[in-house]
């Protein structure tokens, strides 16, 4: 199925997928700044974004007529970015930030996110 989207909505939508261990995690680190709760036990928050975003971005392809059922739960984000480019005849590059992104959130240690929220939230 050839991907013949007309408005840029679903790609902002699936861009923001892309990235949203990033987001996740900048949110988790602002949550831990202005709460007592320790970073390490909100990623949850992550999950919960990651897993959001992707729901949403199929509830989109379905009105669009584009989301076919191989597309596969959109629970399992790097299923679904894999089957959604394959079956909508894109280029994997969602895959491949959000492959990226996971990498960049967990090999970089915690500290370093809640010091960049709390640099932030001091700025303000």
């Amino acid at each position: 199925m050839k991907n013949n989207m007309n408005n840029e909505e679903p790609n902002i939508i699936v861009w923001s997928l892309s990235i949203a261990p990033l987001l996740g995690v900048a949110i988790q680190a602002l949550v831990s700044n202005l709460t007592t709760i320790r970073f390490n036990t909100l990623w949850v928050i992550t999950i919960a974004i990651n897993v959001a975003i992707a729901i949403y971005d199929a509830e989109l392809l379905k009105k669009q007529g584009l989301y076919n059922q191989e597309m596969g739960n959109p629970m399992s984000v790097p299923v679904y970015l894999f089957k959604r480019s394959k079956i909508l005849d894109q280029s994997p590059i969602y895959l491949v930030i959000w492959s990226l992104s996971l990498a960049l959130v967990v090999f970089i240690p915690s500290w370093v996110f809640t010091s960049m929220a709390g640099l932030i939230w001091a700025a303000k």
